[in-house]
């Protein structure tokens, strides 16, 4: 949710998510809206570094529960 809402602020956006339904409505949500500058990818902050994302500006995590 959060990516959607930073796409139009924002030149790109990669969205990590560890759970596939949420990136397949997240891809849904996006496609519906028009939003074209998100990439998706399945992942948590665990497997980042193997994600090959490159350098960023900025990191937003939504929730996080442990």
């Amino acid at each position: 949710m959060i990516a959607l809402q930073l796409a139009p602020l924002v030149g790109e956006v990669i969205a990590v998510d560890p759970e596939k339904g949420m990136l397949e409505e997240g891809r849904r949500l996006a496609a519906e809206h028009g939003i074209t500058n998100i990439t998706w990818r399945e992942g948590d902050s665990t497997t980042l570094p193997t994600l090959s994302v490159g350098p960023v500006l900025l990191t937003v995590m939504g929730a996080a529960y442990h």
